[in-house]
């Protein structure tokens, strides 16, 4: 952000397609921009906020898979956010997978409210509630050729009756419905 000022000579800024600021890049700061992207001023970019903190609702106990992670192990409480940090290579997407049940896993556990979770895949996961954002959504998070509806319906196929066929009418109103709360548009 702070580059625009310095390699710029205009700026035009878009919020939800449509053109809400356009003028020389000398005529703004970083706040203003920042304004004009988010529609509002901020204050405070990372305001301190007290959380309650709760009982242990996961758990992960010396994990290993043999090759890349082992003897992971943490905690996590309700309220808390766990951040893992690392360089490339060092097994924080490994981690990740173990627990959602796309890596195998040779050792260890995890508990969710104090209840072992086996034989996790994704499906069981999603069914239990545990989500995986992935760091690369461009290559593994999202079908790229397909239409936003059948992105959005992919992790719910359950709930479309996917034992028989999908009905395609619920699958629109599904998408319809999950897209209206992230705001995902389409045509």
């Amino acid at each position: 952000m702070d580059e625009i000022s310095r390699l710029a000579d205009y700026v035009s800024i878009l919020r939800d397609g449509e053109m809400v600021c356009s003028c020389k890049a000398s005529e703004i700061d970083v706040p203003g921009i920042i304004k004009h992207m988010v529609g509002r001023e901020i204050k405070d970019f990372y305001p301190k906020r007290n959380a309650t903190i709760g009982e242990t609702v996961l758990s992960v106990e010396e994990l290993d898979d043999g090759k890349k992670i082992s003897s992971v192990s943490f905690d996590l409480r309700a309220g808390e956010i766990v951040g893992m940090a690392g360089l490339v290579g060092a097994g924080r997407t490994e981690v990740a997978e173990a627990i959602f049940g796309i890596r195998n896993v040779v050792a260890g556990k995890v508990l969710l409210e104090r209840r072992e979770l086996r034989h996790r895949s994704p499906a069981s996961c999603i069914h239990e509630g545990i989500g995986y954002l992935t760091e690369d959504r461009k290559r593994s998070g999202l079908c790229l050729g397909l239409p936003s509806c059948w992105n959005i319906s992919l992790p719910n196929l359950e709930k479309l009756g996917m034992d028989t066929f999908i009905s395609l009418a619920k699958e629109l109103q599904l998408a319809t419905k999950y897209g209206k709360e992230v705001s995902t548009r389409w045509s």
